[in-house]
């Protein structure tokens, strides 16, 4: 499940912030050291001597170690998907565990697409599978069809409970595909509203970068009908005890936990759009 990899992310994090200053400066520097050589993996492009050095020597005073966590054999990070796990698949990949997540059909069980190692894209399931098909609905929901979705399957689907006049079986998640056939989903159908401007919020995505922050357990986003959306954070008293030195983790103050809230939310989604954004973070 996503949510494993997003606890195991925050948990990395954590441990690097509870470390004395100049081991936090180390770690950061391979972290971004190892970022390079991650994304130059991910575009066919040569590392530079520098940079090849640099990652060289993150990977044998700390990369390697955090790697350790999971046990020395760990190659690859494999979950079925939702539309929140690209921002902890992109953070583990710059200590050399590239995630592979895949779109199933929940009812089903079978897969539609799938990440390779060698051909992902993040945030999103992929290019779909030998013998399988994805297109877009005109409501832009995600349909799979093939193989592994065969008619036998679904001796008691009509077009009314899931499956359309070509055979295609909705798989409940608003997605798109772009140029390159990578197949992104947006969030489940049933969990999408709409605000009172005419925006369609998917929470998943907004959950997840809010998600990142060491000390919060669970969140929810709300904004139905409304003019903005706003987050209730469930947080971690043990978390927030723990003393923190980065700057977004500010001096814990555990009788405070809204002011924490107030000053970290904003960072954890200055990447989302203006509409994204939680206008209140009541915790």
């Amino acid at each position: 499940m996503p949510r494993f990899y997003e606890k195991l992310h925050a948990g990395i994090v954590a441990a690097i912030e509870a470390k004395p200053w100049w081991q936090q400066t180390l770690a950061r520097w391979a972290i971004r050291a190892g970022d390079r050589r991650a994304r130059a993996t991910r575009d066919g492009t040569a590392l530079s001597a520098t940079d090849r050095l640099a990652a060289s020597v993150a990977e044998s005073l700390v990369l390697r170690r955090i790697r350790g966590v999971m046990g020395g054999n760990l190659r690859y990070l494999v979950s079925g998907f939702g539309a929140d796990a690209g921002v902890a698949a992109r953070a583990l990949s710059r200590a050399r565990l590239p995630g592979a997540g895949g779109l199933r059909h929940e009812r089903e069980h079978r897969s539609g697409s799938a990440n390779r190692p060698q051909c992902y894209r993040f945030s999103t399931v992929g290019r779909p599978m030998a013998g399988s098909e994805v297109k877009l609905a005109r409501t832009a929901s995600c349909c799979c069809a093939g193989r592994g979705f065969s008619a036998a399957i679904w001796v008691n689907l009509t077009p009314a409970t899931g499956s359309d006049a070509d055979g295609f079986l909705a798989s409940g998640d608003y997605a798109g595909i772009d140029a390159e056939g990578f197949v992104s989903l947006h969030g489940r159908k049933s969990e999408v509203f709409k605000t009172s401007t005419g925006r369609r919020i998917a929470p998943a995505i907004v959950e997840s970068h809010l998600r990142q922050i060491p000390y919060v357990e669970h969140t929810v986003l709300f904004g139905a009908n409304r003019p903005f959306v706003a987050a209730v954070l469930a947080v971690s008293e043990a978390a927030l005890a723990q003393p923190a030195a980065a700057a977004d983790r500010p001096t814990p103050t555990c009788g405070q936990p809204p002011r924490r809230c107030a000053r970290t939310s904003p960072a954890r989604t200055r990447d989302l759009p203006d509409y994204l954004r939680p206008a209140g973070r009541p915790c």
